[in-house]
């Protein structure tokens, strides 16, 4: 089993540590995975994706070296794409990434955001708010497509 640090799937550059919302600004090569994983799943049974919470941050998205918008940046001239662009394009690249490896037999998986784990409000919040028992809900199937 092995774990790999990479919040965006893509290659990724804290530019700001600050940034507009104070969570820094990230440069995001959205057309080039991070190397610190995919160099090194290629004899794996499994590899499972896990992203979604960083792409709430402030970005600026790059294509061939260039930039081609961001998400909530505050740069003039640059177009805001909203977050869901550079979502979309990171998971593309990772997969498609793991696709063009050669000897790669194994099974991908993909896990999103996770939902909220508390009812009425925020976990920061007033503590009367307490976690959603979710193995109180109805079960949802998942088929495996192939």
């Amino acid at each position: 089993m092995a774990s790999f640090w990479t919040p965006f799937l893509v290659r990724s550059k804290k530019s700001d540590l600050k940034g507009p919302s104070s969570t820094g600004l990230f440069n995001l090569y959205i057309d080039e995975p991070d190397e610190n994983w995919i160099t090194q799943i290629e004899d794996f049974d499994f590899v499972i994706l896990n992203g979604g919470h960083w792409f709430a941050r402030s970005m600026v998205f790059y294509e061939k070296q260039k930039i081609v918008g961001c998400h909530y940046c505050l740069l003039e001239n640059v177009p805001d794409l909203t977050m869901y662009h550079g979502y979309r394009r990171a998971f593309r690249t990772a997969f498609k990434a793991i696709n063009n490896l050669k000897n790669f037999k194994g099974i991908t998986f993909l896990r999103t955001l996770s939902p909220s784990h508390f009812e009425n409000g925020l976990w920061n919040q007033d503590l009367k708010h307490k976690l959603v028992n979710y193995y109180a809900m109805p079960h949802i199937s998942i088929e495996l497509v192939q």
